[in-house]
């Protein structure tokens, strides 16, 4: 409920925003013809959406810290894979009914795995994730910037992947989508 919640206050600041500054209805292109794009300053709409994305971290960051893990995925075989490795002081395959705590290949389980060894506890299991979606952001601004965009060009191509509701969501858990997005996106840079 929170992030659905955070979301639609940013879709009604977009909407107060986007009305206080008189701009063209939404529906205007199927409606006949005109400019579909104002130009509007990218800018200042960079640091306006660099703000939100700034605040949804931060809460994120906050949430991976001092809020445990608790979704499907992370429980059943993210989590439980890795406290498998604690307990038996190796990485082997094991007997188990779920297959995915053996057939995935263990991507961000490994850094989930150094966080808890080096800090005997599990609080830190979230930032992998968090942090490989600000890896994925400065690697979607760097390669932004090879195709020659513009810096504010950049830095709204790469806070709107980062204020995508899926990628928000999983910047606070243990799975390992936005960690493969990271190594992928870095690969490309």
């Amino acid at each position: 409920f929170y992030f659905t919640f955070v979301q639609f206050l940013l879709l009604l600041a977009a909407l107060a925003g986007y009305k206080i500054r008189k701009m063209p209805s939404l529906l205007f292109p199927y409606t006949g013809g005109g400019k579909w794009f104002p130009t509007a300053p990218i800018g200042r709409t960079a640091v306006l959406l660099g703000i939100a994305a700034a605040l949804v971290y931060v809460s994120n960051l906050i949430l991976s810290l001092f809020v445990p893990q608790n979704n499907y995925d992370s429980l059943t075989y993210h989590l439980a894979r890795v406290g498998f490795w604690i307990q038996h002081h190796s990485l082997a395959f094991w007997d188990t009914p779920n297959f995915r705590q053996t057939s995935f290949p263990p991507n961000a389980e490994l850094g989930i795995l150094w966080g808890m060894l080096l800090s005997g506890s599990e609080r830190f299991a979230g930032l992998v994730q968090w942090s490989a979606a600000l890896a994925c952001i400065t690697a979607i601004f760097g390669i932004a910037r090879l195709l020659r965009a513009t810096p504010s060009q950049a830095a709204l191509a790469a806070l709107v992947w980062a204020c995508l509701p899926q990628v928000v969501l999983q910047s606070a858990t243990t799975q390992n989508d936005l960690v493969i997005a990271a190594f992928i996106a870095c690969g490309v840079f």
